[in-house]
């Protein structure tokens, strides 16, 4: 892997702004759509996308909220999460 991208991951430790870049440049290495992180916790949920992922991740967290009011459960499906797949 490239030096200068493994630098630039180690930044995002400092600069979160910075992992949609880096997100963008491991999918274009990768022949991928785009890239996505995301941290959960009971209580909160964080996440950045590349460019090309951030809309249709932020339609599944509005799918998603509609879902878990529906949902008695606190179990979610990988289905509920991404209907359309990765």
């Amino acid at each position: 892997m490239d030096q200068q991208l493994i630098d630039r991951i180690y930044e995002c430790a400092f600069g979160p702004e910075c992992w949609p870049g880096v997100l963008d440049e491991l999918a274009r290495i990768a022949d991928a759509r785009g890239g996505f992180l995301l941290t959960a916790t009971t209580d909160i949920q964080n996440w950045t996308a590349s460019d090309s992922m951030r809309r249709p991740i932020e339609e599944d967290q509005r799918r998603l909220a509609q879902t878990r009011a529906a949902t008695p459960s606190s179990v979610m499906r990988a289905t509920q999460w991404f209907p359309h797949g990765i």
